[in-house]
């Protein structure tokens, strides 16, 4: 073996250098494919996360969805609730005017022949002695008529009262007037 020692020195040297040449290739191709296989798993990994959140955003809109048509049902029902409150308001207006009237005409119908036996009396009070016979007779029926017209108004309101008490309705029905007379 006559080989110089410096071209067995390049020999080995430059065999040395293809070989870590072929270790960094070896070792780039690792670390490209470790790499690879890392984005993978960061991909599948991502993949996974947005699965999971896009069921979770469809559930809770599903969730959403239902709470409001809840609300709107809720809604509907209470605006049915005032309206029948508003119409219970109206009629209890009404009935309020219709009671204020009633008591007007009453005290009306109670103050003439309370009236008439006020002046009946005080004019036998103080002309009994020199009024007739006959006109003394007249302001006593006068008297008398009026007494009665105040206790047929009272047993009407009672009457009324008594009605309304027993929370009677009245429901109109068709009839034949012909037949009836």
């Amino acid at each position: 073996d006559r080989t110089p020692g410096w071209v067995l020195a390049a020999g080995v040297g430059f065999s040395l250098l293809c070989f870590g040449i072929g270790r960094m290739q070896v070792c780039r191709r690792f670390d490209a494919e470790q790499a690879a296989r890392e984005i993978r798993a960061g991909r599948d990994q991502l993949q996974s996360m947005n699965d999971s959140l896009e069921r979770r955003v469809e559930e809770r809109t599903c969730e959403l969805t239902s709470a409001n048509e809840r609300l709107r049902q809720e809604v509907a029902a209470r605006e049915r609730a005032e309206e029948e409150l508003r119409g219970a308001l109206a009629v209890e207006k009404e009935l309020r005017e219709l009671k204020g009237r009633f008591v007007s005409m009453v005290s009306h119908e109670f103050r003439t022949p309370l009236g008439n036996i006020q002046s009946s009396a005080e004019l036998l009070a103080a002309y009994f002695d020199r009024l007739p016979a006959e006109r003394r007779e007249r302001l006593l029926v006068n008297i008398v008529d009026s007494t009665r017209d105040m206790a047929q108004i009272m047993e009407g309101v009672l009457l009324l009262s008594r009605v309304e008490a027993a929370g009677y309705r009245c429901q109109p029905e068709r009839f034949d007037l012909a037949e009836l007379c």
